[in-house]
């Protein structure tokens, strides 16, 4: 996803802001008393969802939905009592309140409590390996979760926002990242809604009322938090196939034709990706104008993009490949907790990075790292003990910063510098085949990056995503006989040392090529020299983009 996020009194952007809208308060955005940023507690043992069927009644006149959830579970040990799932309780005006649970059509019995649904399992215990299917019947008013209320045009709308646990607000479900089952969606709507959800379209019924009964299917396991429902009134475009992808623009009609012309850049991007990773994993690709609360919101197959994100239109392509990017990572590929974002967030933000190098050409995208550095050299310094691979956090919300995002893509960046374009392409590959359909966390990722580079990469991983901060340097430099003399200083953080490669540019006069020498730094204090008869016009550190660091100063002497 993209979004903005805000740094001391500040917003970072992650895109252009012209892209961009903030993300709604979450006093304002969450009704009801649920934490719905907090990860998942300890609570659904010894199960493995592994499909749900959700059919859901949408009407015009309430914010009510009724719902019928037939969920299939693997037992994955013997005699679970209790099959647990998230569902928040009606709580004053807003939350589910849940009719009946069955199994082989007889009642079974349940408890509702908060945000957990428990149902006993049965009189006959499950075994171990045991496949099972309860239903849910529900129904309330979404607290979050399932946005309902007018668009930017007045229109009322219906639209799936789940990350990253609210899903728990209408749909009964294991919310956890990890936990992946096939979806199938059938919306009984209002005719003048068209609806949009995961999969492949399997039928369009229409029903009295008047009303139209619309069905998708997922095949492939998804995350809860990208399983998601569109309902409006839109102008779908098909602008055809891309690598084999069929592509759908979903704008509303007002929209039109800017809308259109902007999803249509999807084209491009997918070839790109589909080219350097592996074919596109969904069924389709609809790129959908919506209320989502972020820039963009990566559902699998169906990315929602915010009413101002197209509104703005210009500039929108990043934006794009960054959602785009996520099909293949955070979707397909999706992180065990959130303490690794950074395996979806940061390869999301590095991905857009290499289609503008590749689209654009390498200054542009040198730029992008720049501005990518600054923004984590910002919030480093605001937050000198922070990590990459984040444990100790109490809300995913948290995790929405620079660190998640440009340091993860930073961090890919300096990787791809050290094994080669053509090993960093393997290894990404290596990686996405291995965990496809599934889930994976950093170790995961240095495993697979090992395998391709046949190297040992313990120590790179350990430093940049266990690592606190960036390496913030004061240096100065003189030209004395015929010799350039560095000297640099790591002034933070203050209990760790990092070791890196670093580029030090000598330009003869402003605007020439510089002449480039790289030196290890692996000690607080370096002082390094060169033969350089002619004293150069300036001194640069890292002039080509390749290292994450920050430089408080570095002056002539």
């Amino acid at each position: 996803m993209l979004l903005r996020f805000a740094v001391a009194a500040s917003c970072l952007l992650l895109a252009a802001p012209a892209l961009l809208a903030c993300a709604q308060d979450d006093a304002a955005a969450d009704s009801s008393r649920w934490d719905d940023d907090a990860a998942p507690a300890e609570g659904h043992p010894g199960i493995d969802a592994e499909h749900y069927d959700f059919a859901l009644r949408l009407r015009e006149d309430t914010d009510r939905i009724d719902g019928a959830a037939a969920v299939r579970v693997r037992f994955v040990r013997d005699a679970v009592d209790t099959l647990a799932l998230d569902l928040v309780k009606k709580d004053g005006r807003t939350g589910m309140r849940v009719d009946s649970v069955t199994w082989k059509e007889r009642a079974v019995g349940f408890d509702h409590e908060d945000a957990r649904l428990r149902v006993a399992t049965g009189a006959s215990p499950p075994e171990q390996g045991e496949t099972r299917t309860y239903r849910v019947h529900y129904g309330g008013v979404p607290g979050d979760g399932l946005i309902i209320g007018d668009n930017q045009f007045g229109d009322r709308t219906f639209f799936g926002d789940n990350w990253p646990l609210r899903a728990r607000h209408w749909l009964p479900a294991v919310v956890h990242p990890a936990d992946k089952a096939t979806v199938t969606f059938a919306v009984t709507a209002p005719d003048a809604y068209q609806v949009v959800a995961n999969g492949r379209l399997e039928a369009r019924v229409d029903l009295p009322g008047p009303t139209t009964r619309t069905r998708y299917r997922s095949l492939r396991p998804l995350p809860m938090k990208v399983a998601v429902i569109g309902a409006a009134r839109f102008a779908v475009g098909y602008p055809g196939a891309a690598a084999g992808v069929p592509l759908e623009s979903w704008v509303y009609p007002q929209s039109l034709p800017s809308g259109f012309d902007q999803m249509a850049q999807a084209g491009r991007i997918v070839r790109f990706f589909t080219d350097k990773i592996a074919p596109f994993p969904f069924e389709k690709l609809a790129n959908v104008e919506s209320k989502t609360r972020y820039g963009g919101m990566e559902n699998a197959g169906a990315i929602f993009y915010s009413e101002q994100a197209v509104a703005e239109g210009a500039g929108i392509e990043p934006l794009l490949a960054h959602e785009i990017a996520h099909q293949w990572f955070g979707d397909d590929v999706t992180e065990t907790s959130y303490a690794h974002l950074w395996l979806s967030e940061g390869f999301a933000t590095y991905l857009t990075d290499l289609f503008v190098e590749h689209a654009y050409g390498p200054e542009r995208f040198r730029k992008r790292m720049r501005d990518e550095r600054e923004q984590v050299a910002a919030f480093a310094r605001e937050n000198p003990s922070a990590t990459l691979v984040d444990r100790r956090y109490d809300e995913a919300t948290e995790l929405l910063n620079p660190f998640s995002y440009q340091k993860g893509a930073w961090v890919l960046h300096m990787l791809r510098r050290r094994v080669g374009d053509e090993v960093f392409w393997a290894g990404l590959r290596r990686f996405y085949r291995a965990h496809a359909g599934g889930s994976a966390d950093t170790r995961d990722f240095r495993a697979a990056m090992e395998a391709a580079s046949g190297g040992d990469l313990r120590s790179f991983f350990e430093q940049w995503t266990d690592g606190p901060a960036v390496p913030r340097y004061e240096g100065t430099w003189r030209h004395e006989d015929g010799r350039l003399t560095v000297r640099l200083r790591q002034v933070a953080p203050e209990d760790f040392t990092y070791t890196l490669p670093l580029e030090i540019g000598l330009y003869a006069s402003d605007g020439a090529e510089p002449r480039v020498e790289t030196v290890d730094v692996n000690a607080r204090r370096e002082t390094v020299s060169f033969s350089v008869e002619e004293a150069p016009a300036r001194v640069a550190l890292d002039p080509r983009a390749n290292a994450l660091i920050d430089v408080a100063s570095f002056e002539r002497q």
